[in-house]
């Protein structure tokens, strides 16, 4: 799933979120404003870290322990999202 950074242009709070293409995010899940949301421009991150071993396996090792470090710090945003409620939100506008 692609990642994309935002600030809050109520609270100043810059975070990534990842989320679908399909998915715009418009309120912060942060201080909870709507409508606050600011996508970011960003250069795309395709450094997978110091490689451990110099087999293919090594790498995608590695970059299988990255991604789960970041899902952990990400948990906690996630698991306040009401993502169900932000797509019917979507669709009745």
């Amino acid at each position: 799933m692609p990642r994309y950074n935002y600030q809050c242009s109520a609270c100043q709070e810059c975070m990534e979120l990842m989320h679908s293409m399909s998915i715009v995010m418009e309120d912060c899940p942060k201080c909870e404003s709507k409508g606050t949301l600011v996508k970011q421009l960003t250069i795309p991150n395709l450094n997978i870290g110091k490689v451990k071993s110099n087999k293919v396996g090594g790498v995608v090792k590695n970059a299988i322990e990255e991604y789960r470090k970041l899902n952990e710090t990400e948990k906690h945003v996630w698991d306040d999202l009401d993502i169900e409620k932000i797509i019917q939100e979507k669709n009745s506008k």
